[in-house]
């Protein structure tokens, strides 16, 4: 079976980390006639060159670039594939004609939040092809593929898939905090990109508030984006000691090892989450999750059992609740606990990968 993936980029992003989680998978069964057209050479997941997968590039010269289809016709027709797997909505708008007149099943799997696309856009008209042309619309949560508007005989839910082998990871805890020059007993991050859907301002009030009154407690906010800068400059100057801000690592493992608690906040106004990877990495290794309720996080989050969801750009509610589990370690440890039975049993990337074979072998 010859998979051809194609993809916006390799950029750091929850997406990405998913896509390459499933290469991984593939590989685990057995699957290396694996194929990745990307439409950039960036790539934050080297780790992709240790997987069995042929990687393309076919640069395009602006972001809605149609040269780009006659270059793809010819690349696609040269790897042959048995089916073609999209990850964005561009792809899919760039492979929806070109799998009809190759006769290619196409499966599209841009939708990856439960933000929807607003009407008359080019976005809403690439949706339309997708919805016309793909054998199966894959969304990552329920409330993506009902916020988009799937069409119910073409919508399939595959929920993301945490690789359990990387609980293996050992970590010198001591040394990394060294390294990150943190002395404070407790740790609380937030990953994601900065831009205006993650609410990184929600996080920063709330440590603000937190630091007023204790200062055993050291925030960390990481990722890459267009708005790291203008947040890098807002954060109080007598607190930049416990409140950090780190480009995108590749070490975010060790990173989530060290931490006491993960969040992730959201601005509705810009959309909500699909099935969060970063929420996801903080459960399967044990740590309770504070999340903005809405979206896909309803699905992944029992409120008081695997996390707390709490109220969008609330950052007193979120405060609190920070405050509460670092006061009550019997309280975090049990969110904790609950968090990664729930991944093991629901969220593993064993049940991801199997469910996309599945889906894969009923067009090959």
């Amino acid at each position: 079976m010859r998979i051809l993936f194609f993809n916006d980029s390799l950029v750091g992003g929850g997406k990405e980390r998913r896509f390459v989680q499933l290469i991984k998978g593939l590989n685990e069964r057995g699957h290396n006639d694996l194929h990745l057209i990307s439409l950039s050479d960036v790539n934050d997941y080297p780790i992709i060159y240790n997987y069995n997968i042929n990687l393309h590039i076919v640069k395009r010269n602006m972001k809605w670039d149609l040269s780009v289809f006659f270059k793809l016709f010819s690349c696609i027709k040269k790897i042959n594939p048995d089916i073609i797997h999209t990850w964005s909505i561009m792809t899919s708008f760039y492979v929806s004609i070109i799998c009809k007149i190759l006769n290619i099943p196409h499966i599209s799997g841009f939708i990856a939040n439960s933000n929807g696309i607003k009407r008359f856009s080019i976005y809403s008209i690439a949706k339309a092809l997708s919805y016309g042309f793909a054998d199966v619309i894959v969304g990552n949560s329920a409330a993506g593929l009902n916020a988009y508007k799937a069409p119910h005989n073409k919508r399939k839910l595959i929920y993301n898939g945490f690789d359990l082998d990387r609980l293996k990871v050992l970590v010198d805890i001591s040394a990394l905090k060294h390294k990150l020059d943190i002395t404070t007993p407790y740790i609380v991050v937030m990953l994601g990109r900065f831009e205006k859907i993650k609410d990184f301002s929600t996080f920063f009030l709330a440590a603000d508030q937190l630091l007023n009154n204790r200062n055993d407690i050291t925030f960390l906010a990481i990722g890459n984006g267009s708005l790291f800068l203008e947040y890098a400059k807002n954060i109080d100057a007598k607190k930049t000691n416990y409140i950090r801000m780190l480009k995108f690592r590749n070490d975010i493992d060790a990173i989530i090892t060290i931490s006491d608690i993960g969040v992730l906040c959201n601005n509705p106004l810009y959309g909500e989450e699909g099935i969060s990877n970063s929420l996801m990495e903080f459960m399967a290794f044990g740590k309770p999750v504070i999340a903005t309720k809405g979206g896909g996080t309803n699905e992944l989050i029992s409120d008081k059992e695997t996390g707390f969801l709490i109220e969008p750009q609330n950052p007193g509610e979120l405060a609190s609740k920070i405050n509460l589990l670092l006061s009550n370690r019997t309280l975090l440890t049990n969110i904790g606990h609950n968090a990664k039975d729930s991944i093991q049993k629901n969220f593993s990337l064993d049940k991801m990968t199997d469910t996309y074979i599945q889906l894969y072998s009923k067009y090959v």
